[in-house]
């Protein structure tokens, strides 16, 4: 599978092997055999993790329309992909963002791509990032859709 070799940037910057900037981030992780919701996620969440601002900026350039829920809070939809973003919205953890889609056949697979192109090993559908000396919950809930969600608990 091509996308593995694309991936090694990501996991480096995660994990701290090397010179990748976190910036880098979005771009190593454009594959295009990944399907959409799982490159929303890693070009918005995954490279501006604690900011809140730099999601909801790089979002509505992807072309969500975001509306500002406040305090570092936002939700916003595109509906050319029939994805949501959501930052810090309906939670009690120190930061999170998710990329949502509705429910998809093969999505059972895409926690395995997910885990994959991050170069984390997964405890059945959640695993542990570790950026900047704080440890990142990442997972994949199929409740309801797709839904990939990174967060770090207060």
């Amino acid at each position: 599978m091509s996308y593995k070799f694309a991936i090694v940037p990501v996991v480096c910057a995660l994990i701290g092997c090397g010179g990748t900037d976190v910036s880098d981030l979005a771009e190593a992780s454009a594959d295009a055999n990944l399907p959409q919701p799982i490159r929303s996620f890693l070009q918005l969440c995954i490279p501006n993790l604690d900011n809140p601002t730099a999601i909801i900026a790089a979002g509505a350039e992807a072309g969500f329309d975001m509306t500002d829920l406040g305090e570092n809070k936002a939700f916003g939809t595109r509906k050319s992909t029939d994805e949501t973003l959501q930052i810090n919205a309906f939670t009690r953890n120190a930061f999170e963002c998710a990329v949502t889609t509705p429910g998809q056949p093969d999505g059972a697979e895409w926690t395995g791509l997910l885990f994959a192109s991050l170069g984390v090993e997964p405890n059945g559908t959640a695993g542990t990032l570790r950026f900047d000396r704080k440890d990142y919950t990442v997972y994949h809930d199929r409740n309801g859709g797709e839904n990939f969600v990174v967060f770090r608990r207060r």
